[in-house]
């Protein structure tokens, strides 16, 4: 994927298509995504804010499944529109983006 996303889903060509054959689940990343005030602690912690770790969705290199907590996850590595290489945890609720944590892998 070479494609970064730059908040207006109309002018870009969603992957969406790719990540569900990747997930084989229903996503719609037009959507935008979700996570709670827990994950506030992101930027702080791990370099790296919701708003950046969504971003890596539309450029990423590959994505692994990994239950946990009897919930789907998925182990995302990918580049944000900064040009950033990350990791990002998410789960799909419905079709929805769900992000649980992400941080810059540092090179």
């Amino acid at each position: 994927m070479d494609q970064f996303w730059d908040g207006d889903a109309e002018d870009k060509d969603l992957p969406d298509a790719d990540l569900q054959e990747e997930l084989g689940i229903e996503v719609d990343l037009d959507l935008g995504y979700d996570y709670d005030d827990q994950l506030a602690h992101m930027e702080e912690d791990h370099g790296l804010s919701p708003d950046e770790a969504f971003t890596a969705l539309f450029a990423y290199h590959s994505v692994v499944q990994s239950n946990r907590g009897g919930e789907r996850r998925w182990v995302l590595e990918g580049t944000t529109e900064m040009g950033r290489l990350v990791i990002v945890i998410f789960t799909v609720r419905e079709t929805k983006v769900r992000i649980i944590s992400g941080w810059r892998v540092e090179q």
